[in-house]
């Protein structure tokens, strides 16, 4: 099965997998997949990742606000905050300085490659493959036959025609 990289069901998996990507300081293949991993990636991982970190951040809401204010009063809240802001942009630069060193990293590997040839393909009328539900059905026959066929994705054609 062949899916085009700019359906919007292609662009949300993608959108997962850049959401663990950062998590995890990793780069997941984007070449090919399985439609197994496809969907429980969109509809079962990322669902329970995103109620986790909701729940992280009502902990966090409980454990750094509402408590202290009842045992430690307005004064050591006070202090509490400042060493909250100091930590957050402490973690906010780290994180900012860690992109721009990526970042550098990935434009000398760009500049450092061999590849000056720049191949021209044809563009090619087809369609843009099947749509979110018609995976679905894809996805629950394959679980009926306990075999997962093989995603993999085309990068969008220009609308241009040139």
């Amino acid at each position: 099965m062949e899916l085009q990289e700019d359906q919007r069901h292609v662009r949300f998996y993608f959108w997962c997998l850049d959401v663990w990507d950062a998590y995890c300081d990793d780069w997941t293949q984007r070449r090919r997949t399985n439609l197994c991993q496809y969907l429980r990636t969109m509809l079962i991982w990322m669902p329970l990742a995103i109620l986790s970190h909701v729940a992280l951040l009502y902990y966090a809401y409980y454990v750094l606000l509402a408590y202290p204010i009842a045992t430690l009063g307005w004064v050591g809240t006070f202090a509490l905050y400042v060493l909250t802001a100091i930590c957050i942009g402490a973690y906010i630069s780290g994180s900012y300085l860690r992109e721009k060193m990526k970042e550098a990293r990935r434009e000398r590997e760009v500049a450092s490659s061999t590849d000056d040839e720049v191949s021209v393909t044809p563009i090619q009328t087809e369609d843009k493959g099947p749509g979110f539900l018609e995976v679905v059905w894809l996805y629950l026959v394959a679980q009926k036959q306990k075999f997962c066929p093989t995603i993999e994705f085309r990068p969008a054609q220009n609308k241009e025609g040139v």
